[in-house]
């Protein structure tokens, strides 16, 4: 589950039919490109941390319970503490949804920038298909141990509506995630905020760019939800097509240039 069953087959049943393809790809490519036996170490801190906040232990919950045990996954899934995204498997499943959406497992070298990257597991996948990734997001020691464990780019930082103003690189594909950078405090960005975080990140895309965000809808113990019910009729307003991953909006804009 700290990668070493990515190549059996229970993770692409998981996943589905229709993401089987990709899995059978990237699993291999994935499970390949890491120590993972290194990797276990590095984060084995974390993993006891989060047996403690959630009341199990080693012999009740191993890593080995998820690849078969439904009930496991769910346990992990609604399970307090950052630490559960010491496991590799099941995160990268969900990755395999903006994935297929954005057909990023048909196309190799692209430049993406993955704002609140969190573990790094959506630049770890995009990293195993061909693509120069480079996260970004807040200093934090737990996602400071996964992604350095896990060997992914990151740049610390925060982003703010003027993230992008002096920021002269350009992408073919800007993504957020499950967006919590637009949370500040109990409050979060208004439309006017959001106009112009967009706008000049669209400035920074290649002519056939995409910026694209996954609104965070699920419930959040660390702040809000999207309070604005109005942001994704923003979004649209301001040139965004709708799709959904889990019942949540998956807002793409292409580049008009």
């Amino acid at each position: 589950m700290f990668g070493e069953s990515l190549h059996k087959p229970v993770w692409r049943a998981v996943a589905g039919a229709e993401l089987t393809p990709i899995a059978e790809r990237a699993f291999p490519a994935l499970q390949a490109s890491r120590d993972w036996a290194r990797y276990r170490s590095a984060v084995d801190p974390l993993y006891g941390r989060w047996l403690a906040k959630n009341g199990l232990t080693r012999s009740a919950f191993g890593p080995q319970d998820l690849e078969s045990n439904q009930t496991a996954r769910a346990t992990l899934a609604n399970s307090v503490g950052e630490e559960k995204f010491v496991f590799i498997e099941p995160w990268v499943v969900q990755m395999l949804y903006p994935v297929r959406l954005l057909n990023l497992h048909k196309s190799e070298g692209l430049r993406i920038l993955d704002l609140g990257s969190g573990g790094g597991h959506f630049s770890l996948l995009c990293e195993v298909l061909g693509h120069d990734v480079l996260g970004v997001d807040l200093r934090n020691e737990t996602f400071d141990t996964i992604c350095e464990a896990l060997g992914v780019r990151r740049r610390i930082a925060t982003v703010t509506p003027t993230y992008f103003d002096e920021k002269p690189e350009r992408y073919d594909l800007i993504l957020g995630l499950r967006v919590n950078f637009n949370i500040v405090g109990e409050s979060v960005w208004e439309e006017e905020a959001w106009t112009h975080f967009v706008e000049t990140a669209v400035r920074r895309l290649t002519p056939a760019g995409r910026l694209a965000l996954l609104l965070n809808t699920q419930p959040n113990k660390t702040g809000p939800t999207v309070k604005n019910r109005r942001l994704p009729a923003h979004l649209l307003r301001l040139g965004f097509s709708l799709h959904a991953i889990d019942n949540s909006p998956f807002m793409v804009r292409r580049n008009a240039s």
